[in-house]
């Protein structure tokens, strides 16, 4: 891309976070809920202003846009965090629930006495420099991992990323490429537009007097099953994003990840209570009444994200083993990395090595009495077995594997009793896996690897500058917290207590079980060499990403897998396969426009009330 066409892309992102963080922190403080802006809705007004003005915008320009506005405006509310912890190392609460001693980096006054309200002082500087730190190495790590995952998945496994290719195919009707997906893109968007608006926008127009005019809630089946299968979990999503996923999911892969999914949810929730495992839990047991979602939490916390690590280290490992060629090949280009020569999936791994480093250095010095050793390890090891794992079943089935309380689970298993490890800003899975999807799609676009990494690491610098810029300047203007940021005054004590409470509730618990995990190494690994043996690696990391797939979202997701193969594929032939990624993203940027015009909507009305008249 040239000069002219990276200053584009630049002013743009720089313009539209400078409108956009603003409103997503004033919006914290007030209890608006106004937390994002859809970059469909983004990238559609661009292109038009763009195409306006006399220029055409390219397929790679608006990817970058659509990519880089999320990056940046991730880091809005880095500064109101810091700020957020502040008062609660200092709440009341906090002695309360037994924390006694407190971390050096934490601000030795309460943020209510603060009287120079800046964070350029030195009782704010080490908590904002981890912060900060923190924030800047996730992203580097998140990178570096995202690379490997596309060397390894997309260039050497060919993995096919249906919903990156759906998001490619999107963008080029938005650009206007190709006249037939322009108009399958725009049909879809006003089906989602007029979906949104009767589900969401009227009742919020209306003030919540009117009711939805079309379903977007999950139907509860569980307190059904109960009579029959107790502690089983099931419900259907009536939600449109949900049901478009599938329609580019091939349905072999569907139906294998609605089986995951209702094998841990259904059949092994009913397992789980038909042997008394689950009904004698410390916290979180079954009982009758349970519903969904208070089944899907506690029988993750209590059995699933054990067994869902040891089938993630499975899944992650055995292909390695198993292709020992590309093991070789991997370890082949550290060395001529090293000389200075090509081998940038091996530079990748040297970076991220070399994050951890930093990270295991800066977590050692902020959290001088933890056994550091315990996160060390996780540190190295599970970002790369997530990336690995989390990323296959992305390209396979467009759902990521996704593990609960990993974090929660290590700091309970090391019976450590301090305050300052839930503050700290750990991250045990900086995103690789949405990097590599990203880097699938980027390519698609006609954007090098290359570029994407320079603009994402120019997008966080600007967030985090524009995140001091305006936090400051909303703290300057009245103290935080007060009345003129009414959730500041009401919320934050309530929030405060809530979040102590469920520390001290989880740390009664038990969530890493060693013997659990062994179980589910085995019962991936089997599951694995299954596959492998029939050349249907695909179909198993499907099943695999339904092991952590809420049962609702995942038969909402197949019957849009079934519809998109017995109905569409019938009515419009060999063509759908050209324009389902073009419906599957008109549908989800008709419906994400919608929602961030309700979002803005609410937080006009949030806001009118905070004024003294």
């Amino acid at each position: 891309m040239g000069a002219l066409k990276n200053s584009l892309v630049i002013l743009t992102v720089v313009a539209l976070s400078v409108t956009i963080i603003p409103l997503i922190l004033y919006s914290s403080l007030i209890g608006a809920g106004f937390t994002q802006v859809n970059s469909w809705l983004v990238v559609i007004a661009v292109s038009e202003i763009a195409l306006w003005l006399g220029r055409k915008l390219k397929r790679g320009e608006v990817f970058l846009i659509q990519v880089l506005l999320p990056l940046t405006i991730s880091q809005a509310l880095l500064f109101y965090n810091t700020l957020y912890y502040s008062y609660i190392v200092w709440s009341p609460f906090v002695k309360e629930f037994g924390f006694k001693e407190t971390a050096w980096w934490f601000p030795s006054t309460s943020l209510l006495q603060v009287k120079l309200r800046t964070f350029f002082q030195s009782d704010y500087s080490p908590i904002v420099t981890i912060f900060v730190l923190s924030s800047l190495l996730n992203v580097v790590s998140g990178l570096a991992l995202g690379y490997m995952g596309y060397e390894l998945l997309v260039v050497r496994e060919k993995l096919d990323f249906p919903m990156q290719v759906a998001v490619a195919e999107g963008l080029s009707a938005v650009v206007g490429e190709d006249p037939a997906k322009v108009k399958m893109f725009s049909i879809s968007a006003i089906l989602g537009i007029v979906y949104a608006s009767l589900a969401t926008l009227i009742p919020i127009l209306a003030m919540g007097q009117v009711p939805a005019l079309l379903p977007i809630f999950t139907y509860d089946l569980t307190l059904v099953l109960e009579h029959f299968m107790p502690g089983a979990a099931l419900g259907v999503d009536f939600n449109l994003l949900t049901f478009s996923s599938g329609l580019v999911i091939p349905l072999r892969r569907a139906a294998l990840l609605l089986a995951g999914s209702i094998l841990v949810y259904v059949i092994g929730n009913h397992l789980l209570v038909v042997a008394s495992y689950w009904t004698q839990s410390p916290i979180g047991r079954w009982m009758p009444g349970s519903n969904l979602f208070y089944c899907i939490r506690w029988s993750s916390f209590n059995f699933w994200t054990s067994f869902n690590m040891g089938v993630a280290l499975s899944a992650a490992i055995l292909p390695l083993l198993v292709k020992r060629e590309t093991v070789k090949e991997v370890f082949f280009t550290i060395t001529r990395a090293a000389k200075r020569e090509t081998g940038y999936a091996s530079r990748a791994l040297l970076v991220f090595l070399g994050v951890s480093a930093i990270n295991i250095l800066v977590l050692t010095v902020a959290l001088p009495n933890f056994p550091i050793y315990i996160l060390a390890v996780f540190m190295i090891l599970w970002p790369l077995v997530s990336t690995l794992v989390s990323a296959s079943s992305i390209g396979s089935s467009v759902y990521g594997f996704n593990i609960p309380y990993v974090k929660e689970g290590l700091i309970i298993a090391s019976r450590y009793k301090g305050l300052d490890v839930w503050i700290y800003p750990l991250t045990l899975d900086p995103g690789g896996a949405k990097y590599t999807a990203n880097f699938k799609t980027a390519v698609l676009c006609g954007v090098k690897p290359r570029d994407y990494i320079k603009f994402s690491l120019l997008a966080v610098s600007v967030g985090i500058i524009l995140s001091l810029f305006f936090t400051s300047l909303l703290w300057y203007m009245h103290p935080i917290p007060s009345w003129s940021y009414p959730a500041t005054a009401y919320n934050w004590q309530i929030s405060t207590y809530n979040f102590l409470l469920n520390i001290s509730w989880m740390s009664r618990g038990e969530i890493i079980r060693p013997h659990i995990i062994l179980l589910g190494a085995l019962a991936g690994g089997a599951a694995y060499i299954v596959s492998y043996f029939f050349n249907k690696e695909p179909l198993f990391f499907s099943l695999v990403a339904g092991l952590s797939l809420a049962p609702s979202a995942a038969l909402t997701t197949f019957i849009g897998s079934l519809v998109s193969s017995l109905l569409m594929a019938r009515v419009f032939k060999e063509k759908w396969g050209e324009y389902v990624g073009s419906v599957t993203s008109g549908l989800t940027a008709g419906w994400g426009a919608v929602s961030s015009f309700a979002s803005i909507i609410a937080f006009l009305q949030r806001g009118t009330w905070v004024l003294p008249y």
